[in-house]
């Protein structure tokens, strides 16, 4: 049953091909495929969810018959119009060019491998994500359930629903890792489309193509079950498909109305990022199409609410808030949004990028940071623009997907922001002139409404992804020397290779490596203490062949290994509900119908009570 999730991917590369015969370049091709796969996708997990069927032959019948319906369209336009592949340019590539795409396949592929060998041990997807997957599955519906999580309720579910499809029909987690990679390989695309649409030439959009390759951030979350990179490739291939030449056309605008609604499905900060891009997509669409955008702005209002639509009325129904509105969900945001958020958090989010590996050179950055605050009568730690009012910190040099920094890639930014802006620059060329606008005005707008957050680098991400052709072309267009390009791609492999084969959870090479470490001690990689408690209690489930357990979890607790550790165990998948609910999903309990022969309490420090009910 494991390789019945390889009719998934073979509808990806089905719907590629079938993409590349209609016309598209390849670049166009992997973002439609990603987007017209990821809404059917969503669609189709709703419905399936609203009559309890999310199992395994409705999915797999699901997936056959959308690969046979793709595989005969694609063989009846094969019969009727030449394909994009043999009508397209037959410019040669130049060996600078060749070397470029083989290096970003390369990376491509080394993590492509970590992400199959080790399986999800993020400390977010331990407690939420891959939780939230499993209920699901037990369930056989996305709907909510009583959980002390509410993460698991609330936080928007699109990348989750790709990992319930793999994780039922790979009847287990072996491919879940592969939804970020998927990701980051049409955040790649969008990036090399977005770049020629912005006027730069093959060489420039094959660098921006190198720059989102060699994202620290990116790298480190491709093979983990976070969601950052599906919500920045989504968010990519909306501004990828609104500056599309053919803009004016209602179906480009479906294309990025699809592409938007995804990444909002996935993280709703990509709202913060998007809205200048918007803008800008709705005035070039207001010029072009006259009176039609009025039309045109209801599809798109449209598509949002039928790929979110669903997941908000949960989200009404239990907390009376379509975003969630729990205690948790409403810390997030500054206590006051106006121009001293905006200051604070766009000195403290930018300086965090510049960590170095010695505490006492970020120790006085972050005095630096003070005296910042201070020259203008603002407190560094103020409360009202700190999450849960934490003292600001720069920690050395990470290789963690949760707090990595992108030093390189910040500075390269910055750059091409003055290089776009500059006065003649904007009169040669004002699309990168406004997307260096949009940029900065999206990251600003980020540092304005979020409150400041130790772990902001990993939901920065969508913003470095976007801004990647910004730099490509601005910098990489300025390299009219072969050499000078090779220094700069050369530059951004050597400097990211750290985080490629060291990930702190997944490391290829040293001490607790993903091909000599059991599979089952790297769930426990991001937070090592829970090893102990939960082997224990699940050597002694196993042991009493019991597999229906009640779980008392904290808000915030190590829920999933519980899952797949029990599975193994015991030689059947477990049932795990949870008890004692004391937030607003415990509306969702329905006494009488669950009879656990064990209950697990989790407590402070790590802690876990195992009590034996019959």
């Amino acid at each position: 049953m494991t390789f019945a999730a390889l009719v998934i991917f073979a509808v990806f590369a089905a719907a590629f091909r079938l993409f590349r015969r209609i016309g598209a370049s390849w670049d166009q091709a992997v973002v439609q495929t990603g987007t017209a796969c990821g809404f059917g996708l969503l669609l189709a997990t709703e419905k399936l969810s609203m009559v309890h069927t999310l199992h395994f032959v409705p999915l797999l019948a699901l997936w056959t018959n959308a690969l046979i319906v793709i595989v005969v369209a694609t063989w009846i336009i094969r019969l009727n119009r030449q394909s994009a592949m043999e009508s397209e340019s037959k410019a040669a590539w130049t060996s600078l060019e060749r070397d470029m795409a083989l290096l970003i396949a390369l990376w491509l592929g080394v993590v492509a491998l970590i992400a199959l060998f080790a399986p999800p041990n993020n400390f977010d997807s331990m407690t939420y994500h891959m939780a939230r997957v499993a209920h699901w599955r037990q369930n056989a519906s996305v709907g909510h359930y009583p959980t002390n999580i509410d993460r698991q309720l609330y936080q928007s579910p699109f990348a989750e629903y790709v990992i319930v499809h793999l994780q039922i029909l790979g009847d287990g987690d072996r491919f879940a890792n592969l939804v970020q990679w998927l990701a980051w390989v049409m955040a790649v695309a969008a990036a090399h489309g977005t770049t020629l649409r912005l006027g730069a030439s093959r060489r420039a959009a094959l660098v921006a193509g190198a720059l989102v390759v060699t994202i620290p951030m990116a790298i480190l979350q491709a093979s983990s079950t976070q969601n950052d990179l599906v919500a920045g490739a989504y968010l990519l291939a909306f501004v990828m498909f609104i500056l599309d030449p053919a803009a004016d056309r209602r179906a480009t605008w479906l294309w990025a109305a699809m592409a938007l609604a995804l990444a909002i499905a996935t993280k709703p900060t990509v709202l913060l990022f998007g809205l200048p891009f918007g803008l800008w997509g709705a005035y070039r669409a207001a010029r072009a199409m006259g009176k039609r955008v009025i039309t045109t702005a209801v599809l798109v209002a449209v598509v949002i609410a039928i790929a979110n639509g669903p997941h908000w009325a949960r989200n009404t129904r239990t907390y009376g808030d379509p975003l969630g509105g729990s205690e948790e969900s409403g810390q997030y945001t500054n206590d006051a949004i106006g121009a001293a958020s905006l200051y604070s958090n766009l000195i403290r989010n930018t300086a965090m990028q510049f960590a170095t590996p010695w505490e006492s050179v970020n120790r006085r950055l972050v005095d630096l940071v003070g005296a910042a605050h201070w020259a203008v009568g603002l407190q560094r730690d103020d409360a009202r623009f700190s999450w849960a009012g934490l003292p600001y910190k720069i920690p050395i040099t990470s290789r963690h997907e949760d707090t990595a920094s992108n030093f390189l890639h910040t500075l390269l930014i910055a750059v091409a922001v003055v290089i776009a802006l500059r006065r003649k620059n904007r009169s040669e060329n004002p699309a990168v002139a406004m997307y260096a606008l949009c940029s900065v005005a999206a990251f600003c707008i980020f540092c304005a409404v979020l409150k400041w957050q130790p772990w902001h680098s990993r939901l920065q991400l969508p913003f470095f992804i976007v801004a990647m052709p910004l730099v490509a072309a601005t910098i990489a267009t300025r390299l009219h020397r072969p050499a000078a390009v090779t220094a700069l791609v050369g530059l951004l492999l050597v400097a990211s290779l750290p985080f490629l084969v060291t990930n702190a959870s997944r490391p290829l090479i040293g001490m607790r490596n993903i091909f000599e470490t059991p599979r089952e001690e790297q769930y426990f990689a991001s937070y090592r203490n829970m090893k102990p408690p939960i082997r224990q209690t699940v050597r002694q489930l196993a042991a009493d062949n019991c597999g229906v357990i009640a779980v008392k979890t904290g808000r915030d607790d190590y829920e999933y290994p519980l899952f797949p550790l029990l599975e193994s165990q015991l030689g059947r998948r477990p049932v795990i509900r949870h008890v004692d609910v004391e937030n607003a999903s415990r509306r969702y309990t329905e006494p009488g119908d669950f009879l656990p022969c064990a209950k697990i309490e989790y407590s402070a420090g790590g802690r876990m009570t195992l009590t034996r009910l019959r």
